[in-house]
């Protein structure tokens, strides 16, 4: 007997296919608005080359269709695999909403990538990263920029985690801040005696700032929240104005240079792994750099007790004098 042909619950054009699943996902809470604003940039791209050769509807979408789209985009392979990753998510919908047979990328391969060795600060570029923005930033908004880059360096949170702060995820009497994470994770994290006392300090300049009465920690010039690209393009300016030149000028950065930091330092990896929140440890296994210094300890100490490293109370010197012109 031949196999039963596979008839879609409907010829649903694969743009309207894309926004009912994106509408699905936000209403579930299963994304961050976030992501379904760049889901939304990637599955729109994808459907208008879809369009492009001939695949008007969802069901029509085939491997070979797939295949042509990843090769056409001009980006590396962890870039790729990341598209596939998002489209087969977006397929999954499709396969549940009886709009296409099966997903075959499931069955595909993604990209092979290599990941270069990323970039981060030592201790020394880290203080000189604090000193910039002490003596580079309006006046009004150093005790802001202070902080921020606190968080981005000691609490390793992403520019979106910082962003997203609220004032209501502060307790300085638990000395405790809730994070909120990708997936919509919402975890708490200490603050130390520094952290309070920049926390502190700013909540009492932010009350001269316009927009003080809204909910955001971080506010912009205007009273906004300060926005992911604000931070962006201040991490960018500030590395430049300590002369600090690395591949990756942005947030990151420093939140890679903080678990870096941790890890140089004794902190356990799975408390790191905690801190970072990464569902993988292997992930946070690349926050790790061996030197040749360390490699020399490592060696000297065999046979024999290795003084141990003391984990500096702060990760941050708790100045910040100066003024100057930064931008927001």
């Amino acid at each position: 007997m031949a196999p039963k042909q596979f008839v879609p619950r409907s010829n649903t054009p694969v743009e309207t296919a894309v926004e009912s699943y994106l509408r699905k996902e936000s209403s579930l809470g299963r994304l961050r608005p976030a992501t379904i604003r760049n889901r939304r940039i990637e599955l729109g791209r994808f459907a208008r080359f879809a369009v492009s050769k001939k695949i008007d509807h969802a069901h029509e979408i085939n491997r070979n269709l797939v295949t042509a789209y990843i090769g056409s985009l001009n980006i590396g392979n962890a870039t790729k695999a990341t598209t596939v990753v998002i489209i087969r998510a977006f397929l999954d919908y499709l396969v549940e909403e009886y709009l296409l047979m099966d997903n075959f990328l499931h069955g595909m391969k993604p990209p092979r990538s290599f990941r270069p060795e990323a970039d981060y600060l030592a201790r020394e570029e880290i203080d000189a990263l604090f000193g910039a923005i002490a003596e580079n930033s309006r006046e009004k908004s150093v005790d802001r920029n202070l902080l921020l880059f606190s968080f981005l360096t000691v609490l390793c949170m992403r520019v979106s985690e910082a962003a997203g702060v609220r004032l209501q995820d502060v307790d300085l009497k638990a000395a405790t801040i809730w994070v909120h994470r990708k997936g919509g994770k919402l975890v708490k994290l200490p603050l130390n005696t520094d952290l309070r006392q920049k926390i502190d300090t700013w909540l009492e300049k932010r009350k001269e700032w316009p927009g003080a009465d809204s909910g955001w920690l971080f506010l912009s010039n205007r009273g906004g929240c300060l926005s992911v690209r604000q931070i962006q393009d201040l991490t960018k300016g500030f590395l430049k104005s300590a002369g600090i030149l690395k591949r990756n000028m942005s947030p990151h950065l420093l939140r890679h240079s903080g678990a870096s930091f941790y890890l140089a330092t004794g902190t356990d990896i799975k408390t790191v792994q905690n801190l970072l929140g990464h569902s993988n440890l292997a992930t946070t296994s690349r926050y790790v750099h061996a030197g040749e210094k360390a490699m020399e300890d490592a060696i000297n100490g065999w046979g024999g007790t290795a003084s141990g490293k003391q984990m500096s109370k702060t990760l941050i010197r708790n100045s910040h004098s100066g003024r100057g012109d930064g931008n927001d």
